[in-house]
C-alpha cells in the first residue's frame, strides 16, 4: 500500500523540481540565510498580502536577487504567487516555505477572517481582528501579548485599553497608570473591578469607561481634571466622575486633555481642559484652574441631542439624532469644519465654544476627531476631512489644510476611520486596516505616507 504523503515530503519535492534543492553552486557565499519579512504572515480572507524575502552572507551583506521559490503547505487554506504574493483561501493555519540558494526559511501563516475596528491612537495604534485578538504596531503589526479576547479597542498616548465581551477593561502601556496601581505593562492586566463596562474610550494618556449602570469611571494621568474632581496629577484606581443627580450615561469619548459624554437622552457633557471652548461653554463661565478647566461635567451649550460624540485634542464634534454634524472648540487650524475666525475665549485663538455646524455638502454619519483635524464618513462610505493636514493625514496625496471638508483616503470604500495624532487609519468595506500620514504606519520601515497603505499584519 502507498504511504500517504506529507506536505513537507511535497513542499521538498516541489523545491527540488525548481531546481533550489541539490548540489551547491560552488561560486555562491557557503555560508547563507534568507530572511522572510514578515516573519509571520496573517492574511485577512480571500486577500492578499507581499512577502518579502533577503539573501544575507554570514557578515550580514544583502545579495543581489536570486531565484526564490514560494511554496504553501497546505493550498487548501492559502497559496503564493512566484512573486511572494500570499492569497488568504479559507480561515485556517499553514506555513510558507521560502527557498533560494540551497537556502530554505519557514515561516507561519494566518488566515482570518478581517479585523473589526482600528484605533489610530498617539503613540500606538490598535486593531481587533475577527477573531477577537488585539494587533498593536510600530513597523508592522503584532498580536498583543496573552490569550484574551476582546470586544473592542482604545488608544492614546502610551496607553492603550480593551474591553472583553463580559465587561472586563484591560490595559497596557508604559509609564503610565493602569488603572490597577501599575504603570508599565507590556500584556493587557485586568483594570481595578468597577461594574461591568459598555463604552471605554483612552485619551492622551488616561482612560474612561462607562459601567452598565450609566456610570463614569477614569483613571491614568490626570490632565486639568479629566479622572476626577480632586485635581489629582496620576489616577492610578478608577475614580468615578460626579455628574448631576438623574444623569445616566451610555458612550464617553476622550480627547487630549478633555472628556466628553454622553446621556441616555442625548445630552453632551464634558469636562476637563476648557481654554479653547472644547467643553462645549464658555470658558469664562467656569471656576476651576483660573477658567482653563472644568472639574466636573457640564452641559455642552445649545440643547442639542446627539447620537454620537468624538473629542479630539482641543475640539469636540458629535452627529446629532437628527443627522446633523457640529464641531466645537479650537478652530485654528480649521478642524470645526467652518471658517469662522473670531476668537471665543480672551487666548485670541479662532474658537467657538458653541457648536457649529459643518460645512459638509454631502451629509455625514460618522465622525472622528484627531489632533487639529477632523474625518468623517458618508452613507456611501467615502472620507472627507478638514482642518490641519500636517504628514499628509487627509491621505489625499497633499498636505494642503482645509477649514471646509474635502475628499480624503482616496481610492477605498471605508468602513470606519480613526483621526490619531499625526496619523489616521481606518477599516475598508472589506476588513482591511490602512494607515497614513506621520511615523510608523505599520507598513514596514518607512516612514509617513500621504496616501493609505496597507498594516502588515504578523501572529
Amino acid at each position: 500500500m502507498r504511504a500517504p504523503s506529507s506536505p513537507l515530503l511535497h513542499v521538498a519535492g516541489s523545491i527540488l523540481s525548481l531546481g533550489f534543492l541539490g548540489c551547491a553552486d560552488a561560486t555562491r557565499p557557503a555560508s547563507l540565510s534568507l530572511v522572510v519579512s514578515p516573519d509571520s504572515v496573517v492574511v485577512s480572507l480571500r486577500d492578499s498580502v507581499r512577502v518579502a524575502s533577503r539573501l544575507l552572507t554570514a557578515s550580514g551583506e544583502s545579495l543581489p536577487t536570486r531565484p526564490t521559490a514560494w511554496i504553501v503547505f497546505d493550498t487548501s487554506v492559502a497559496t503564493a504567487t512566484p512573486t511572494g504574493v500570499v492569497r488568504g483561501l479559507k480561515v485556517g493555519g499553514t506555513s510558507l516555505a521560502v527557498a533560494s540558494e540551497g537556502v530554505v526559511t519557514t515561516v507561519p501563516v494566518a488566515v482570518v477572517t478581517g479585523f473589526q475596528t482600528v484605533v489610530a491612537g498617539g503613540g500606538n495604534a490598535v486593531a481587533l481582528a475577527e477573531d477577537s485578538v488585539a494587533y498593536t504596531w510600530g513597523d508592522t503589526a503584532t498580536a498583543v501579548p496573552g490569550e484574551d479576547r476582546f470586544a473592542s479597542v482604545s488608544s492614546g498616548g502610551s496607553l492603550s485599553c480593551a474591553l472583553t465581551a463580559a465587561g472586563a477593561v484591560h490595559c497596557w502601556g508604559a509609564f503610565v497608570p493602569l488603572g490597577n496601581g501599575q504603570d508599565r505593562s507590556d500584556a493587557p492586566v485586568r483594570v481595578a473591578p468597577t461594574a461591568l463596562v459598555r463604552s471605554l474610550s483612552v485619551g492622551m494618556g488616561f482612560a474612561c469607561a462607562v459601567t452598565v449602570d450609566g456610570v463614569v469611571w477614569c483613571w491614568g494621568m490626570s490632565y486639568q481634571g479629566v479622572t476626577g474632581p480632586d485635581g489629582a496629577y496620576s489616577t492610578p484606581y478608577p475614580v468615578r466622575i460626579p455628574f448631576s443627580e438623574g444623569v445616566v450615561l451610555r458612550e464617553v469619548s476622550a480627547g487630549g486633555s478633555h472628556v466628553c459624554a454622553l446621556s441616555t437622552t442625548g445630552t453632551a457633557w464634558c469636562w476637563g481642559y476648557a481654554r479653547y471652548g472644547q467643553l462645549g461653554v464658555d470658558p469664562g463661565t467656569l471656576a476651576g484652574c483660573q477658567q482653563r478647566c472644568s472639574l466636573t461635567p457640564v452641559a455642552v451649550t445649545g440643547g442639542l441631542s446627539f447620537a454620537s460624540i468624538t473629542a479630539g485634542t482641543t475640539h469636540t464634534c458629535g452627529i446629532t439624532t437628527s443627522g446633523s454634524a457640529y464641531c466645537w472648540g479650537d478652530n485654528f487650524e480649521g478642524e470645526l469644519g467652518d471658517t469662522l475666525t473670531s476668537p471665543c475665549s480672551y487666548y485670541g485663538t479662532p474658537c467657538s465654544w458653541a457648536p457649529v455646524p459643518v460645512r459638509a455638502e454631502t451629509p455625514l454619519v460618522s465622525l472622528t476627531a484627531g489632533s487639529f483635524y477632523t474625518c468623517g464618513l458618508t452613507a456611501a462610505h467615502t472620507a472627507f476631512c478638514w482642518g490641519s493636514n500636517a504628514g499628509g493625514v487627509f491621505g489625499n496625496g497633499t498636505v494642503d489644510w482645509s477649514s471646509v471638508p474635502v475628499p480624503a483616503a482616496l481610492g477605498v470604500t471605508w468602513e470606519s476611520l480613526s483621526a490619531g495624532s499625526g496619523r489616521t487609519c481606518g477599516r475598508s468595506t472589506d476588513g482591511i486596516v490602512y494607515c497614513w500620514g506621520g511615523g510608523s504606519l505599520g507598513c514596514g520601515p518607512r516612514r509617513g505616507s500621504r496616501v493609505p497603505e496597507r498594516v502588515w499584519f504578523q501572529r
